[in-house]
């Protein structure tokens, strides 16, 4: 059997039809094939390589940290020089008082964490998004989200979610001291890249202040 064939047989799809680019090689911003064809990769591995493929300096990182170790523990228990050195340089640029960092391994697990928080911090349970939203395929992040492409399939959900109408101000009178939090992309990119309006996002800061709700930003599109 071919490489592709075993792809199909082996290797769970999660699409109807796959594109089933074989890549032998990358480098900068090109996939190649074993045939020598050349693809620009505009999807850089959904955001992980946006730098480019093979950069000298980021290979010569991976090695000489694989050399010292690769992994020890989670959950902060463990002194790591580099997740140290990673959480301070963070903290030096996000806004405000900002300076505390949980690590995560996807988007999707970071929604899960800012769910748990924002429960966990308030007390209170319910959990408020916005229509045509994306914050990721766990139960938890895809209970946040209004589209029944993503949800029917995996029914019933997280129960305590609900959504609400995007950039509409009279809508956020839904925020209540009952909210626990409110997750919002401050640019929504699988609805096609929608910014709200600003008089929207600072009504938004508001009324979760008035309530005493976490306001959560799912900024992935935003960088």
């Amino acid at each position: 059997m071919s490489l592709g064939e075993d792809f199909r047989k082996y290797v769970c799809q999660t699409s109807d039809s796959p594109m089933g680019l074989e890549v032998s090689e990358a480098r900068g911003p090109w996939l190649y094939t074993p045939d020598g064809e050349r693809w620009l990769d505009l999807i850089s591995g959904i955001g992980v390589v946006n730098i480019g493929h093979g950069r000298d300096e980021v290979l010569d990182a991976i090695q000489a940290q694989a050399a010292r170790y690769l992994h020890t523990m989670v959950y902060g228990e463990f002194v790591m020089e580099p997740q140290v050195d990673y959480a301070r340089a963070l903290a030096q640029v996000l806004p405000g008082d900002i300076d505390n960092i949980f690590f995560t391994n996807s988007g999707t697990e970071a929604v899960e964490g800012a769910i748990k928080l924002a429960r966990k911090f308030t007390g209170r349970q319910d959990i408020l998004s916005f229509d045509d939203c994306y914050h990721g395929d766990t139960m938890g992040s895809l209970s946040c989200q209004s589209s029944d492409v993503y949800r029917r399939p995996f029914e019933p959900l997280v129960p305590g979610f609900f959504s609400l109408p995007w950039n509409d101000v009279r809508a956020l009178e839904a925020i209540t001291d009952r909210t626990a939090g409110v997750i919002i992309e401050p640019v929504q990119g699988e609805a096609g890249v929608r910014i709200p309006d600003d008089e929207f996002m600072q009504a938004l800061r508001r009324r979760t202040r008035e309530t005493g709700a976490l306001l959560i930003f799912d900024e992935v599109m935003t960088g």
